[in-house]
């Protein structure tokens, strides 16, 4: 039996780390049922999250907190690295700092450490550049959700990107899956309803996607509305500011939602203006249920699929962002997709790589039958 301790080093709250853990770890578990998965749990927590980690046979650990706690946090871990015996420690993050985790395991004797990136960008700069050298010393493989984030966090030493992948089969546009999710927001078909899906934080820059809503309204179309999918810290001010712009009415905030292609399936374009981003799975999401998509070109090219998705610079003003919603719009025609543009996104084919490097595929007998 294999037995694999993860950490996310960003707290296991929704988002786009905790959701692509899920993801794989849903594979891999159901390829290889013997294998034993514990996973740290510290920082922002989402219950709901964690139990869909239950679900599918996780074990989850609590920890003290990764950074109000450092000193009893590596205390506790050392120990339990030490009574489990792991053969593949796996830490998903952001910078240098999971340096911390990936030392512990090397004085452990964890013989696979992966140092996972997810983002371009750090918040802690000082941190991470201090901690540089022993970070690149410390892990045994690297992953990186894209070319970008790699080069970003592992420069010239070699990364292999995991992409972000998907059970395409969930994305499929349904015409009654719409109708359903809309009447639940009591709009009709005809409105356009502009969608976006993120952590309410500035990197995410709701406020601007607010900006160009207004726009595109006073602009192009009265008949128009607006959800938010997701939470954050900033998510008051966004409400406030809505409340501010008189559009109450017709801007919505949904919370955590767990059907996220289903609201795809409902909304006619999605826009997303990051100010910077490691890769932005929600916007492979948005291609798939064949959405016209309007994104941050701090996002990388790679996660371009169709003629549906179109990059434009955050720093533009609302009105040019709006204006070219407005030409996605009218390009638009019937929503499909072409699969083939997909397929390095596809699980089931880029779980093979997550597999072996957790060293699965060496040990036929762990493998489910099928």
């Amino acid at each position: 039996m294999t037995r694999i301790l993860i950490i996310n080093t960003a707290g296991m709250g929704v988002g786009g780390i905790t959701t692509h853990m899920l993801s794989y770890l849903r594979e891999v578990i159901s390829d290889f049922p013997q294998t034993s998965v514990d996973i740290v749990v510290t920082g922002v927590r989402d219950e709901n999250m964690l139990q869909q980690f239950r679900d599918i046979g996780c074990n989850l650990i609590e920890f003290p907190d990764r950074k109000a706690a450092t000193t009893s946090y590596l205390f506790k871990l050392r120990l339990l690295m030490r009574r489990n015996a792991y053969d593949v420690l796996h830490v998903h993050g952001n910078s240098a700092t999971m340096a911390l985790e990936l030392l512990c395991g090397a004085m452990c004797r964890i013989s696979t450490r992966i140092a996972h990136c997810h983002n371009s960008l750090s918040g802690h700069m000082r941190l991470h550049k201090v901690l540089g050298p022993v970070f690149r010393a410390s892990y045994t493989k690297a992953f990186a959700c894209s070319q970008q984030a790699g080069e970003w966090l592992f420069g010239q030493d070699g990364f292999t990107v995991l992409p972000n992948a998907l059970n395409l089969s969930l994305y499929r546009f349904d015409q009654a899956t719409r109708v359903e999710c809309r009447s639940q927001l009591g709009i009709q078909d005809h409105t356009m309803l502009m969608g976006h899906i993120g952590n309410f934080n500035n990197q995410k820059n709701q406020t601007f996607v607010l900006d160009v809503f207004q726009t595109y309204r006073n602009q192009h179309n009265r008949d128009a509305a607006l959800v938010f999918i997701g939470i954050g810290e900033k998510r008051a001010a966004v409400q406030a500011k809505a409340e501010r712009l008189g559009l109450s009415g017709c801007v919505f905030f949904l919370g955590i939602r767990n059907d996220i292609p289903r609201w795809l399936q409902a909304m006619d374009c999605f826009v997303f203006p990051s100010s910077w981003e490691g890769f932005g799975t929600v916007i492979i999401e948005a291609q798939a249920t064949g959405l016209p998509a309007l994104i941050s070109s701090k996002a990388p090219e790679a996660v371009k699929c169709s003629e549906n998705c179109q990059f434009e610079d955050p720093a533009h003003s609302a009105l040019e962002w709006a204006d070219k919603v407005d030409k996605l719009l009218k390009m638009q025609t019937k929503r499909r997709i072409q699969t083939h543009a997909f397929s390095e996104y596809d699980i089931s084919k880029t779980k093979r790589i997550l597999e072996e490097a957790y060293r699965l595929t060496e040990n036929g007998n762990n493998r489910q039958e099928l």
